[in-house]
């Protein structure tokens, strides 16, 4: 099995100028998680949700870019400045839930090790 895991990655290669357009391409919508995650320790989880949803809603409907909707919500500005939410929303800064991702598949790993 990992042998034909290393054959399948071995020809890949990683165009990081096609990535960062395609994640420019969303106008800052695929950050909106790092968003609430910034504002959730303030405000609660669920109204951090529900100040993101409304300015996804908001840059959806307008055509606008999540950033510049984020800036005029009054509770994103109390909390954030300019510098923190251009951070925040940075998809280079962000891992999500990478930590989770990688213990799954490290313990999916081990148990196929045993099973040698």
């Amino acid at each position: 099995m990992l042998a034909q895991l290393d054959i399948a990655l071995s020809g890949i290669e990683v165009n990081t100028l096609a990535m960062r357009a395609n994640l420019d391409r969303s106008g800052g919508l695929i950050m909106a998680e790092a968003v609430v995650m910034a504002l959730a320790p303030a405000l609660g989880r669920s109204a951090a949700q529900a100040v993101v949803k409304r300015a996804v809603t908001r840059a959806s409907v307008e055509e606008r870019l999540l950033y510049a909707v984020l800036r005029e919500d009054p509770a994103v500005k109390q909390l954030l400045s300019d510098a923190a939410l251009a951070q925040v929303m940075d998809p280079q800064t962000y891992l999500g839930s990478h930590s989770a991702m990688v213990d799954a598949v490290l313990a999916r790993y081990e148990r196929v090790l045993v099973g040698l």
